[in-house]
């Protein structure tokens, strides 16, 4: 499943995106849920996310992974 949220408000909350991923894990049955940000994740969604088995990829991340496949 994917999904992607560009809302005002979730631009500057990365905790409501992390929920918002939380939540559609169960919903649609998925093993793995990964968000992708090109910015930062504050402390709250950090930890949001570790408690749930959220992957959380940064812009450092991103970087590192685009990078990669350029090579």
């Amino acid at each position: 499943a994917y999904q992607r949220s560009d809302s005002p408000s979730a631009r500057w909350n990365k905790s409501a995106i992390v929920q918002e991923a939380v939540a559609g894990k169960s919903f649609y049955g998925c093993d793995k849920v990964i968000v992708i940000t090109n910015n930062t994740f504050t402390k709250s969604a950090v930890e949001l996310a570790t408690a749930n088995g959220v992957v959380l990829w940064d812009r450092n991340i991103l970087k590192e992974k685009l990078m990669y496949l350029n090579q």
